[in-house]
């Protein structure tokens, strides 16, 4: 049935690949099994990429000059854990264990968080007061107040505007959270300043809309990147959810094999997790 879905995905897309592309992308680099399933990446201030390679229990960088190296902690583990972030430092939302890691460079932990026993973290973005993390157990995102650890959530369990179904990547822009809300099909918008809740991405498996959302990604002009992993196209969006283009080449649409991580760099360019084929890739965004 699924290999039926993605035949009727291509069918509904083939319509547009000859169309005039606004955004194109220009392949930079790749990294290929230097990882096992790998499921999130993040970039830290020095422009040194980081992507989770829980399965292996490890973390793999990429520095400036696309040399490579591994983190592997040294007094715990971090196995099958599924989100990275970055604030002051490497965080870990460590799934399977209910906690938030803080781990340094040499694989050594610097601080755990633990969580209630049937939270399951699975991404963690920070602000200055907070750390937010998405719960796929209980469908809410988290929220630690990083003086007082006190805790408070966001959302429940639901279709409405507000609620989620499994939420998985969340970011920070502009105090508004961006939370893929997987399994409803959308990636939605959450003001941190007057708590409303907006729509960015729809369900749907035609052009401008999102079937399975992960990674998300913000641009220099604000546009808003969505992979999905299940049509393996990037589409961009405004911040207001006006559709603007999906990824191509040569004026063709991009397929990526089960995106989910997503990454801007300073560069602006954008770096690609694709977990199946355990592939790491950077590109050149071209603004047409």
């Amino acid at each position: 049935m699924k290999i039926l879905h993605k035949i009727i995905v291509m069918i509904v897309l083939s319509g547009f690949l000859f169309s005039e592309k606004r955004i194109q992308l220009i392949q930079v680099y790749s990294f290929d099994s230097l990882t096992s399933y790998p499921t999130d990446i993040v970039g830290s201030p020095d422009g040194t990429i980081y992507v989770l390679d829980g399965v292996n229990n490890r973390i793999l960088v990429i520095d400036n000059e696309f040399k490579t190296s591994y983190i592997y902690p040294n007094d715990n583990t971090i196995l099958e854990a599924v989100g990275i972030g970055y604030d002051n430092g490497l965080w870990i939302a460590d799934t399977p264990r209910n906690r938030l890691c803080k781990i340094n460079l040499n694989g050594s932990f610097e601080k755990i968080l633990p969580l209630k026993p049937t939270h399951s973290p699975v991404d963690i973005v920070f602000n200055k007061k907070n750390i937010f993390y998405s719960d796929r157990n209980n469908h809410i995102i988290g929220i630690i107040d990083k003086t007082t650890n006190s805790f408070k959530q966001i959302g429940s369990k639901g279709k409405h505007l507000g609620e989620f179904s499994f939420p998985g990547p969340i970011m920070l822009f502009e105090n508004n959270l961006i939370i893929s809300d997987i399994l409803n099909g959308r990636v939605v918008g959450y003001s941190l300043h007057n708590s409303i809740n907006f729509l960015i991405a729809n369900f749907g498996i035609e052009e401008g809309k999102v079937f399975r959302p992960k990674g998300i990604a913000i641009d220099k002009n604000k546009n808003v990147w969505i992979a999905d992993s299940y049509t393996g196209y990037l589409q961009i969006f405004s911040f207001e959810g006006e559709f603007i283009d999906i990824a191509s080449n040569k004026n063709e649409y991009i397929y990526f094999n089960s995106p989910t991580g997503i990454w801007i760099d300073q560069l602006s360019r954008i770096w690609v997790v694709e977990s199946i084929i355990n592939k790491v890739s950077v590109w050149n965004i071209i603004n047409e």
